[in-house]
C-alpha cells in the first residue's frame, strides 16, 4: 500500500511534495485540536514513502499493543493480527490521505495502548487516560477502537473467569469514566483554542448539543442496524462482498463456538452473573463498532472498529488453544483453529485486493487528469493575445458528469470496481476538478504552465464550478470592471463549450473558457 501509485496527495490528484501545516494545533478545527500533529512530526512534504513506512511502522506498534492486552502468544495468530488491523477499510481509506496517514496511525496507536497501559501497568490509568485525550485530540473517531477493545477484555476475562465479576464491572465503569473525562478534557481545551487561536468547533459537537433523547435513541437504532447489516449481509453496494463478506461471518460464528468451549471448560456458564454480564456486553459492542455514528453518519476512514469481529475470533481462538478447550476430536481440534485463520487470511487477502483496486484506479484517475487538463490548456494557449500566467481566465460551467466517479462512464470504474471503491473515501471522488483552485495548482505542479484563473475569494473551501451567470459576471468584474451582464452572455452563447475548437472567447480583457452548461456536477 505504500507505493509510488499513491503518490498523488491525499484526493487532490497530483504528484505534489507540498508544503503541509506547520502550526502545532490545527487552527480550522478546534475538536481535532492535534490533527496537525502527523505534519510537525513526520515532516512538511508529502512522500508517499516515508508517509507509508511511518503508518506501517505506527499501526505495527498498535498491532503489539494489541496482542499485549489480549495475551496472544503464538506468531501465527500475531501475524494475522497485524493482517487483518493493517489489511482493513480504514487503513485502506487513510492511505488515500497520505499526507495525513501518519496521522491517522498515530491516533489508531494511542487508541489501542490505552486500554493496554489500563489493563497491564500498575498506575497504568494515567498514560491511559492521556492515551484517550491524545486520540480524541488526533482523530475522534478513533476512540471507538478504544472502547471495543475495553468491551472484548471484559469478554475475555469473563469467559475466561479470571477475575471476579465485580471485578470486571467496576473496571468496565472505571474505563468509560476516565473515556468521558478525556471526552470533556478534549472539549475543554477545544474551547480554549476557539478563544486564543481562533479555532472553530466542530459541527459534531453541535450535535451533540442539539440532538435531545428521539434523536438519539433513533441514530443508536441505526447504528445497531448498520453494524448487523455489515457482519452479516453481502453488502454488494460497496468494498464488503464475496469471500471478504463470507470471511467475516465466518470469523463470527467460529468465534462464538470458540466462545462456548471456553465457557464449557471454565464452567463460567454456571454463574449468571457472568452471563448476564455477558449478554450485556455482547450487545454494548456492535454500538461501540460505530460509536461515532450515534453523531454523524460515519465513512470507512472512521470505520477502523469494524475490525473487531475478526480480532475477537483471533483472540477467542488463542485462548481455546493455550486453554486446551477445544475438543479431543482429532477432526473438530484440527478444523476450527484451520478454518478460523483461513476466515482471518482471506479477509486480509481480500482488502490487499480492495487496497490495490483503489491504488491502481486512482492512478489511472491521474492520468486521465493529466490529458484532460492538456487539452483544456491547449485551447487557451491556442488562443491569440494569451500570456500563461498573466491573463485572467474566467472558467464557465461545469465538467460534463462522464469525468466524474459515476458508474458505468467512459474512462471510470468496471461495475466491480465502481462498487468496491463507492464507499472508500478519497477514491469515490475525483478532487483535481472539484474546485478551481485545485485546478489552478495541479495544472502548474503537473503540467508545468502557470494559470491566472478568477477565484472567489469570499468563499470558504474553494471556487466552485457553476453556470450561475450572477456568480460568473460577478468574478469576471474582478478582472475587467468593464464587463456587463449582455456581454459575457452573448459570449457564453456565441461559444460551444469545451471540448469545441471555439470553446474559448474574449470579453474585455478576461479570457472565457466555457465548459458544459448542462452538466450537474456532484457536490464537493
Amino acid at each position: 500500500m505504500s507505493n509510488i501509485l499513491l503518490g498523488q496527495d491525499n484526493s487532490n490528484l497530483w504528484y505534489d511534495v507540498m508544503e503541509t501545516p506547520a502550526d502545532f494545533f490545527a487552527p480550522a478545527s478546534a475538536g481535532r485540536w492535534l490533527a496537525n500533529i502527523g505534519f510537525v512530526l513526520f515532516g512538511g512534504v508529502t512522500v508517499p514513502w516515508w508517509n507509508g513506512l511511518w503508518s506501517l511502522l505506527l499501526i505495527g506498534l498498535a498491532v503489539f499493543a494489541t496482542c499485549r492486552l489480549f495475551q496472544i502468544r503464538s506468531a501465527l495468530l500475531q501475524i494475522l493480527v497485524a493482517a487483518v488491523m493493517t489489511a482493513c477499510p480504514a487503513v485502506v481509506t487513510s492511505f488515500n490521505y497520505i499526507s495525513s496517514a501518519p496521522t491517522y496511525a498515530l491516533a489508531l496507536l494511542t487508541a489501542c495502548l490505552a486500554p493496554c497501559f489500563l489493563y497491564r501497568y500498575k498506575w497504568g490509568f494515567i498514560p491511559a487516560f492521556l492515551c484517550m485525550l491524545l486520540t480524541n485530540a488526533i482523530y475522534t473517531a478513533y476512540i471507538s477502537v478504544t472502547v471495543c477493545w475495553v468491551i472484548l477484555y471484559a469478554l475475555q476475562q469473563l469467559i475466561l473467569a479470571k477475575q471476579t465479576c465485580r471485578t470486571i464491572f467496576l473496571q468496565e465503569l472505571f474505563a468509560a469514566v476516565l473515556s468521558l473525562l478525556s471526552l470533556a478534557g478534549t472539549l475543554a481545551i477545544s474551547q480554549v483554542l476557539v478563544r486564543l487561536v481562533g479555532s472553530t468547533a466542530q459541527q459534531r459537537v453541535a450535535n451533540a448539543v442539539a440532538m435531545g433523547l428521539t434523536d438519539y435513541l433513533q441514530r443508536i437504532g441505526q447504528v445497531y442496524g448498520t453494524v448487523l447489516y455489515r457482519i452479516f449481509s453481502n453488502w454488494k453496494s460497496s468494498y464488503m462482498q464475496g469471500l471478504g463478506c463470507l470471511s467475516v461471518r465466518a470469523a463470527v460464528v467460529l468465534g462464538v463456538v470458540c466462545a462456548l468451549l471456553l465457557l464449557y471448560k471454565n464452567k463460567s456458564w454456571r454463574n449468571p452473573v457472568t452471563l448476564l454480564l455477558l449478554a450485556v456486553n455482547a450487545l454494548m459492542l456492535p454500538l461501540a463498532m460505530d460509536i461515532i455514528g450515534i453523531l454523524q453518519v460515519s465513512h470507512s476512514l472512521m470505520d477502523y472498529a469494524y475490525v473487531t469481529p475478526m480480532l475477537a475470533s483471533l483472540v477467542l481462538l488463542s485462548a481455546a488453544w493455550e486453554q486446551g478447550a477445544l475438543p479431543e476430536v482429532s477432526l473438530v481440534r484440527t478444523a476450527l483453529p484451520l478454518l478460523l485463520v483461513a476466515a482471518n487470511g482471506v479477509y486480509a487477502l481480500h482488502f490487499v485486493k480492495v487496497a490495490n483496486i483503489d491504488a491502481t484506479f486512482r492512478f489511472a484517475q491521474y492520468e486521465s487528469a493529466v490529458q484532460l487538463t492538456n487539452r483544456l490548456i491547449d485551447r487557451l494557449e491556442a488562443e491569440e493575445n494569451y500570456q500563461p500566467g498573466q491573463t485572467p481566465v474566467l472558467i464557465a460551467g461545469k465538467f460534463p458528469e462522464n469525468y466524474y466517479f459515476t458508474e458505468g462512464e467512459w474512462g471510470l470504474p468496471s461495475d466491480e470496481a465502481f462498487r468496491v471503491l463507492k464507499n472508500i473515501e478519497g477514491a469515490n471522488s475525483w478532487m483535481a476538478f472539484t474546485y478551481q483552485e485545485l485546478f489552478e495548482r495541479f495544472s502548474e505542479q503537473v503540467i508545468g504552465t502557470e494559470l491566472n484563473l478568477i477565484t472567489d475569494t469570499t468563499v470558504n473551501g474553494g471556487t466552485s464550478f457553476t453556470t450561475d451567470a450572477d456568480v460568473l459576471l460577478a468574478r469576471a468584474r474582478e478582472a475587467d470592471g468593464s464587463i456587463t451582464a449582455a456581454q459575457l452572455d452573448a459570449a457564453l452563447t456565441d461559444c460551444s463549450g469545451f471540448p469545441a475548437g471555439d470553446c474559448c472567447t474574449w470579453v474585455g480583457d478576461v479570457l472565457v473558457l466555457k465548459l458544459d452548461f448542462d452538466a450537474a456536477a456532484p457536490a464537493a
